[in-house]
């Protein structure tokens, strides 16, 4: 069996550090805590070869400071696809992570239906691509024109979309295609979550292609969509 070690010592205050750690253990087959040291901000700009982030076994954790929590202020800012899951694994954790103005995603979570990934204190904001994270089994759009019709840009998923978990996480300001949190044929939980301001074709869940959605104790303020300012089931 796999388990999660961790593989690199100390805290990380650079993406490139980060992208070639994941990188180093995913090669062994195994997962890992990944710390960013806190007051760190990870900007992508200029880092075209070092994203996504492709996170593909067991029990890999990617958290600010030793606590993982959002208070210990680390931001991770631009890009296309910050992070991108993929296989089967479960285990996968964002802990304390703030993802910032990412222009396709700052999460693909393009994994099997039998993967599952957690965030937890994570606050989204000023992504203006798809989503802020889209769970589809598929290839998303990257380099065309998207209207705000996620039936018209994407055709359903290969198979069953990845399990998605979301608690005590913030979105605010993301002016996206679909929604920020965009579920295309998977399951996703919301708890203990508050989205403000937000715009797409839903301002706050958006459910597509038969998939499942629990949203439990969360605020949505000020949100505005196309077809619904909170949440959306097709």
């Amino acid at each position: 069996s796999v388990c999660s070690v961790l593989v690199h010592s100390g805290c990380l205050s650079y993406w490139k550090d980060l992208y070639e750690a994941v990188n180093e253990a995913t090669a062994l087959g195994i997962g890992g805590v990944f710390i960013l040291c806190e007051n760190t901000v990870l900007d992508l700009a200029g880092l075209d070869s070092f994203i996504p982030i492709k996170i593909e076994t067991e029990n890999t954790v990617i958290q600010c400071g030793l606590g993982g929590t959002r208070s210990n202020n680390c931001t991770i800012r631009g890009g296309a696809t910050q992070f991108e899951i993929n296989g089967g694994s479960t285990g996968i954790k964002f802990r304390g992570l703030t993802m910032s103005g990412s222009s396709v995603a700052a999460v693909n979570a393009a994994g099997l239906r039998s993967a599952r990934a957690t965030f937890t204190d994570c606050a989204f904001t000023e992504h203006k691509g798809l989503a802020a994270i889209i769970n589809y089994d598929g290839a998303v759009a990257t380099g065309k024109v998207v209207s705000r019709d996620v039936e018209s840009d994407v055709p359903p998923p290969v198979d069953r979309s990845m399990n998605v978990e979301v608690e005590f996480c913030h979105f605010e300001n993301n002016n996206v295609a679909y929604a920020p949190v965009t579920n295309l044929g998977g399951s996703v939980e919301v708890s203990d979550s508050r989205f403000l301001n937000n715009s797409g074709e839903s301002g706050g869940v958006g459910v597509w292609f038969g998939g499942g959605a629990s949203i439990v104790n969360s605020c949505f303020t000020g949100n505005v969509g196309t077809k619904s300012g909170s949440s959306y089931f097709a």
